[in-house]
């Protein structure tokens, strides 16, 4: 019986391939998935809530999820308007609603500007998610400190394209996690939301190619909690809308230094 045990164990062995040195020191891809998203509508606390776990789990072993929030302006009411709520994210998905060939909803998840998703679907986004990990991807660096005046400099390089990278856009936003917001009336009336990764700021910032650097400067809002922020910067392909690379960096609370 010992001698069967031990060939049983032996043979699975052997069907289970080793992890080599190089694999385990392979650095994860980063993949960005965009939010849109309101406190007025009562399916979105579940893909928000989603959103937080990949981020905080960070599920697939190649993949550094990325994430930024943008709480669209056409749910705000009479009744309720979302104080995170911005005409320009609106703009943005009517602009990925143009290029998928729908309508703009929410919740929605699009993942690196090429698939999108109902946020709440985990499976079908998990899936996309891996996919866009399996890319190759642009080569950026960011850089973040805080300014003596208490704004946020910017430092962004781009490095090395993929082949047959078309022109790109470089985009720079600041997002604050641990927002808590009680909803007094609306569709989410008595409940209250929890928001992560939300964009506090997002911005063009022109055309941009391999091996350019660019600084910028980012104004800090009264009300942002300055120890709950992160710098996002990704370029996307002006005509096609994907997202070719994208990093992101924390920064600490403590300004002017």
């Amino acid at each position: 019986m010992r001698s069967s045990v031990c060939s049983i164990v032996t043979c699975l062995v052997w069907l289970v391939p080793l992890a080599s040195a190089d694999e385990v020191a392979t650095p994860r891809t980063p993949v960005l998935i965009e939010l849109f998203t309101s406190e007025g509508c009562s399916s979105c606390p579940e893909a928000e809530f989603y959103v937080s776990k990949l981020l905080r789990t960070q599920p697939l072993e190649h993949v550094r999820i990325i994430a930024v929030s943008q709480h669209v302006d056409y749910w705000d009411s009479p009744e309720w308007k979302d104080p995170f709520s911005s005409a320009e994210h609106t703009e943005r998905q009517r602009r990925y609603a143009r290029k998928f060939e729908t309508e703009v909803y929410t919740p929605q998840l699009v993942i690196d500007g090429r698939e999108h998703y109902v946020g709440s679907l985990r499976r079908e986004v998990l899936s996309s998610i891996y996919r866009a990990g399996r890319r190759e991807k642009a080569e950026i660096d960011v850089l973040a400190r805080w300014a003596e005046n208490g704004s946020i400099d910017l430092s962004v390089s781009i490095g090395d394209l993929p082949d047959g990278t078309g022109e790109l856009e470089l985009w720079t936003a600041v997002t604050e996690d641990g927002l808590i917001v009680s909803v007094e009336r609306g569709e989410n009336r008595g409940r209250e939301l929890h928001h992560d990764a939300v964009a506090r700021h997002i911005d063009g910032a022109g055309r941009i190619q391999a091996h350019e650097t660019r600084t910028l400067r980012v104004d800090v809002r009264e009300g942002w909690e300055k120890a709950n922020l992160r710098v996002v910067a990704f370029v996307q392909e002006a005509r096609s809308g994907r997202i070719i690379g994208v990093d992101s960096v924390t920064l600490s609370s403590e300004a002017g230094r």
